[in-house]
Parts: C-alpha cells; structure tokens; sequence
C-alpha cells in the first residue's frame, strides 16, 4: 500500500533546499548562539513543519532584496528600517540572510531576534492569523529549539486561539504543531482540546496521515488526552491499514505514542504489529528508541507476544551494548540513547513478566549504562526515571545494591515526593522490595515508604469477578482448620493487587490465597502473572504465612460444590 511520506514532498520545497543536512555527530538540542541547526526531514518535527509549509506559507525568494544590511542595522541597534518591512519581508529576513554571520556572535544574535521578537508583537493586533503563522514559521527556522522562549511565540498562540473557528483546515494544523512545542502546560492542554473539538467528522476524514501524526505529536508532547472516540479509530484504523508506515519509524512511533496514551490498543491491533514485523522483516528499520515505544505498547496492554518479545528484547539489548559512552547530559547525539528510553525498556520487560532476561545482562548490561549517566548528572534533573529504572531491575529479579546510595539520596526522593503520585508510588514500592528482600539494608537507610496508597478496593474487586467468587465460597465455608475467617486486602503494602487473607480465631493471618484471573495475568499468554503480580507472589514467599496460588483455568468450570471442595483441600493441605 502506497505511503505518502513527509520526505517526498522535499523535492518541491524550494526555499528550504540548500539547507545542510544534520550530520549524524550532530546534536538534536542546540544552545542558542552557539550553533544554529536548521529543522530538516531528519528530525520528526523538521518532517512535519516543511509539509505544512509547502501546503500553506511559503515565503517568497526575492520578497527581501538585502536582508544583510537590515541585519548590520539591527546589530548597530538601528530599527527604523523594520517599520517600512512588510510581514513577507520580515519573514524573509530569517530565510534569505546569512544567519552563519551572526551564529558566531551570540550577543549578536540575540540581540537581533530579540528586536524582531519585539516589532512581531508589536504587529500582532493587525495580522491575521496566515500572518502570525508565516512568522512563527521564520521563528521557527533560525530558532526550533527555543521559539517558545519569545513573547510572540505567546502572544500569537493567544492570538490564534482567539479566532479559532475562523482559520482554515490547513491553519489549524499548524496551529496544532506550534502548541505542541509547550510541551505539557496546562494552558497548552486547553488550546489543544478547543482544537481537537474543531475537527468534526468531514475535516477527520479529510485528515492525511501527515495530518494524524502532527496531532499525535501535539497531544503527546502535551499529555492531553483525546476524548473524540471517531479521532482514536481513524489513528488506530490507520495504523491498521498502512502496514507501510512500520518502516518509517518515525511517523509509526507517533501514532503509537498516541495509542498508549489513550490506552486504546487491541489484541487485533498488536497481533497486525507483530505479523507485520516478522512478515516484513521492518525490525531492521528500528533505533533503540523504537524498539522502547513498541514494547511498551505491548506492556500497557498487558499483550504477551513470546515471539516478539524475543526478537524486539535481543535487538535492543544488543544495541544498547553497542553504544558509546554519553558525551554530556547537555545534548543528545544522534547514536547515544537516552536515560529515559533504557527506562522504558526495563518497563516494558519487567511488566510483561519477561523471564528470558537473566540478571547477568542486567548487571553487565544495563547497570552500566546507567551508572554512566548518573556520572555526568543526567538524572539530576529527573529522578523519578533513575529510581523507576532500579525498581524494574528488582521486578527482574536483579537487586542493584551497589547504587542505591546515589540513587536513594535525600534530594532525589524529596524531588520524588513532591512530584505526581505515580513517581512517589514507584518510591515507595522499591523501598517495600527493599524491606522485604533486604530487610537488614532498609533498617540502615535513611528514608522510608511514607503516605498512604491512592488506591480503591472497591472498583478493583468489581473488576474482578473470579476473586469475588473464592471469597464468597470461602466465607460460606468458614470455619475451614484454622481459618475462622477471610476478608480481601492488599498483603504486601503499596502493592494495590487485591488478595485473601484467612484469619484464626485470635486474628492471626495463617494464610494468603491468591487467584491468578485476567486482572494479574498477561493477555496472549496462558496463566503467566504480570511483572507485578510476580513480584508480590515473590514477596509474598518472603512471609512466613503459608501461600495458595490458585489459577483460573483450575476453577473455571467449577460448580459451587466442586469449588467448596477443593478450597477446603487446599486449605487444609497448607494447615496440616
């Protein structure tokens, strides 16, 4: 099937073609004044802005005859020639002029974006919104990595957001593109949400992959969720139906972003990836990076695929052994691989209960690579990925001891703490593996699991039918030996997967039951516990209170009178 990929349209892209491509050695975040690195076809967002400039604004060659001398101007703090400048012509200024002059003047530099960021504003209340986004898009050519660090980044968001249902089709999408360059802000979140309401059924349907992927891109960056159920099916019936896009990276990976984020995958879907993958052989075509977002697409759902775990978790490893040593937390080259991706890698793996990793490639592997970015302060920043990134070694069943005293530092976990919930929750779990598997290491540590689990026991239990049906049976049996009574609760704390306990008659736990239904276990894959669930099973063993584990292929066809038996069985079996 025929794709329509960003890169073909280049060829026509004339303003834009003498630009140098980026070298491989060549970093993606640049410091403003030290070098100035074009957005070209090799960079997601480079793709993304030269197909919506060759569909809306293209500025025109000769619309600004010397742009050098309105540059020295500027320099020598002369404005005046900037009034007389029509907004093609200030938009022209970024194009046409040799920006190499001023890249080797940082004070130059911005001193010269600075006036123009200050005459745009000052433009801003006469333009309309075609206007605003051409200058944006000059903005954006010298610029890509700090637009949003200019007033009129802000001033023509606002501007737009104010006359949204006036722009054209072609216009909202750019207009999508730039709020995703906020990243995730709250007033981000609300311009993008009114934007998502403007796309009704006709313009969906009109929407082209490219289209697709520069909404995709906006709402990730963002984390804005998308409500709009018919937007979700045309991201996820297009995936389905470009079976094409697997080889461009890129553009997959966004539209799969987008789908974990929205937790709107299927077995139909995931099973359409893997064949595609193997059929088509496009894991060649895959980065680290890659490998990291479709695993943990996979790990969201819980979809236990063997084949392709094996496949995927090999090549990544293998390329994560090729790497080079980081260069500096600073920027990131093309071929070094970030703290984060080797964090959604142990993620994926360690939540999919994956067992074909051993704890020699985790400690010979990925320990090192994670020391070294400890090393340079690449965690400094973040936290909450270093401490994660432990917490899914030792689901892995690898206890990385030997760095615990640079990861548990009282500035990472007061960091953690005063973050969103799920990084103290992620906290507090590994302190727990700690107390239970190393209890004579967490009496000497400074910090302990602190605050109470965000968690309803209600709604998991309704979700959880087998379990309902032990319990109810278990309670029409009681008393059973010793167990006088049984209630469901969360043995191990701050893991919120709902057990049960039996009680003797001075309320002495004498045993832990646990059911193996679809909550706790994989899809694709019979009887095997999720990463978690495996860990509690693991934890669990450490107590000295005697474990049923019962699996839902055992009791399924059960009745009543078949289910009473056989838990009086077990119960009187771990007694005795």
């Amino acid at each position: 099937m025929r794709i329509s990929y960003f890169a073909s349209i280049l060829k026509s892209y004339s303003i834009l073609k003498n630009i140098n491509k980026i070298t491989a050695r060549q970093s993606s975040r640049t410091i403003l004044g030290d070098k100035i690195t074009p957005l070209t076809e090799n960079t997601l967002l480079g793709r993304m802005l030269l197909y919506l400039n060759n569909s809306v604004n293209k500025v025109p060659d000769n619309s600004l005859q010397d742009g050098t001398n309105v540059i020295n101007n500027l320099i020598h703090g002369k404005t005046n020639s900037l009034r007389s400048l029509n907004v093609d012509q200030i938009a022209a200024l970024f194009y046409n002029v040799n920006t190499n002059i001023l890249s080797h003047n940082k004070q130059n530099l911005r001193k010269v974006l600075n006036l123009l960021d200050v005459e745009c504003c000052f433009r801003i209340n006469t333009m309309k919104p075609e206007s605003i986004l051409k200058l944006l898009n000059a903005f954006m050519h010298v610029t890509p990595n700090r637009i949003t660090d200019y007033k009129f980044y802000h001033y023509a968001t606002d501007n737009i957001d104010r006359c949204l249902k006036d722009i054209s089709k072609k216009e909202l999408l750019q207009f999508i593109f730039y709020i995703g360059l906020q990243k995730q802000t709250k007033k981000a979140q609300v311009m993008l949400r009114k934007c998502l309401r403007n796309i009704n059924r006709e313009l969906l349907d009109k929407l082209s992959i490219e289209d697709l992927c520069i909404v995709c891109n906006s709402t990730y960056r963002t984390n804005t969720k998308i409500s709009n159920a018919h937007l979700l099916d045309k991201i996820k019936r297009t995936l389905n139906d470009n079976l094409n896009l697997m080889k461009d990276p890129a553009l997959f990976v966004t539209l799969l972003k987008t789908v974990k984020q929205n937790h709107y995958e299927d077995e139909d879907l995931l099973s359409t990836i893997s064949c595609t993958i193997f059929f088509n052989n496009t894991a060649q075509y895959y980065t680290f990076t890659t490998i990291c977002y479709i695993l943990s697409l996979y790990a969201d759902y819980l979809y236990y695929d063997e084949e392709l775990l094996n496949l995927l978790i090999q090549r990544g490893i293998e390329q994560l052994k090729a790497s080079g040593e980081v260069a500096t937390k600073n920027m990131y080259l093309t071929e070094q691989l970030r703290a984060k991706d080797i964090t959604i890698l142990l993620w994926a793996v360690s939540s999919l209960g994956y067992t074909k990793i051993d704890i020699k490639t985790l400690k010979d592997v990925f320990l090192p690579k994670i020391k070294e970015r400890i090393s340079i302060g690449e965690y400094k920043s973040s936290p909450d990925i270093l401490i994660d990134a432990v917490l899914y070694m030792w689901m892995l069943n690898y206890r990385a001891i030997e760095i615990l005293p640079l990861v548990l530092t009282k500035e990472n976990t007061e960091n953690v703490r005063e973050s969103q919930s799920k990084s103290r929750h992620h906290l507090n779990l590994l302190l727990t593996c700690i107390a239970y598997e190393e209890p004579e290491l967490y009496k000497n540590l400074r910090i302990k699991s602190t605050g109470i689990p965000n968690f309803n026991p209600n709604q998991q239990i309704q979700n959880r039918p087998l379990l309902q049906r032990v319990l109810k049976n278990l309670k029409a049996l009681a008393p059973i030996s010793m167990v006088q009574q049984v209630e469901t609760n969360c043995q191990i704390p701050y893991f919120n997967i709902l057990g049960i306990s039996g009680y003797d008659d001075k309320m002495n736990k004498v045993v832990n039951i646990e059911v193996l239904d679809e909550f706790v276990c994989v899809k694709n894959k019979d009887c095997h516990p999720s990463g978690l669930m495996q860990l509690k099973l693991r934890l669990l063993e450490q107590v000295q209170v005697p474990l049923i584990i019962i699996n839902q292929g055992e009791i399924d066809s059960m009745t009543d009178l078949e289910l009473h038996e056989f838990l009086e069985e077990e119960i009187k079996l771990v007694s005795n």
